[in-house]
Parts: structure tokens; C-alpha cells; sequence
């Protein structure tokens, strides 16, 4: 069973432009792995995920995944990888 995914745009936008002050460097961002930046980073969208009621899973090669495992959804990725920018 799939369930439809619903994506709240303001909330997305303002969530990257949040992601984007994390190594903000004039009008660009430099993050470089595993830089206190990158780090907080991280920390920051695993917080996020969870909130939003994610499992989130780590991986040993630098991945990260989000699942939804709400109303019977086995397995459903909605995100997944790394970088996240």
C-alpha cells in the first residue's frame, strides 16, 4: 500500500533555506564533509526527520535514510543519500 506523499511548500523552502545557513559564505554556502558546519548540519535534518515522525536510520558509508513507517508502510523510503544539500 502506497500512500500519497504530501509536500508542504512553504515548509520545504523555508527548511532549505535553513539548511543553507549552515556554511553560509556570502551568497553561496561551502559545507565541506565532516566540517562543524556539515556536522550541525546533520544533526539539524536528523532533527527534523524525527520530528516530522521518520525513522531514521544511519548507514556506515556517510548515508542517512528517512523511512515512514506510519499507517502500515513498510519500508517506504522518503529519503534517502547523502549529501542532503
Amino acid at each position: 500500500m502506497t500512500l500519497p506523499l504530501k509536500i508542504k511548500m512553504e515548509r520545504m523552502l523555508a527548511d532549505l533555506k535553513h539548511l543553507a545557513t549552515f556554511g553560509k559564505r556570502g551568497q553561496g554556502v561551502n559545507r565541506r564533509s565532516l566540517t562543524e558546519d556539515d556536522i550541525a548540519s546533520r544533526q539539524w535534518l536528523v532533527e527534523q526527520m524525527q520530528t516530522s515522525g521518520l525513522e531514521v536510520r544511519f548507514q556506515p558509508v556517510d548515508a542517512t535514510h528517512a523511512l515512514n513507517l506510519s499507517a502500515g508502510v513498510s519500508n517506504s523510503k522518503v529519503l534517502c543519500g547523502r549529501p542532503f544539500n
